[in-house]
């Protein structure tokens, strides 16, 4: 509490006192700033701290800033697995129509993936 009483403080708060005397009035300005004046200061000091305590808990609290990064990286991952997955099931959906009504890609997917013939097609086999 030495540190809330200097001389600039006294020579204020007690003009009609001379140089010489202020050390006289000092124990007096002790007493008064012990009873409030000093308050501020504490105040000061618990609201640093305060303030100090919030600013690590939005950094790195729950759901605070690092946090936030993160989830915001793994959501454009998402999105992008997302958007794949919808561009295969419209392919899907695609290839679904076809093979319930054109009879010529029908045809093609017998032939190609199942190795089937046609009637009258010669079929030839290599051997090595």
């Amino acid at each position: 509490m030495k540190g809330c009483v200097n001389e600039e403080i006294l020579k204020l708060r007690f003009p009609e006192v001379s140089s010489k005397k202020y050390y006289e009035v000092f124990e007096n300005a002790t007493d008064i700033y012990h009873q409030g004046d000093c308050l501020p200061m504490k105040v000061g000091r618990y609201a640093a701290g305060f303030l100090f305590l919030m600013t690590l808990l939005i950094t790195f609290g729950n759901r605070g800033l690092v946090d936030n990064y993160f989830m915001n990286k793994k959501l454009v991952q998402l999105k992008a697995v997302n958007n794949s997955v919808a561009a295969e099931n419209s392919d899907l959906k695609k290839k679904i129509v076809l093979l319930r009504s054109d009879l010529v890609y029908i045809e093609s997917i017998a032939r190609n993936e199942l190795g089937m013939v046609k009637k009258g097609d010669i079929v030839y086999r290599l051997s090595k």
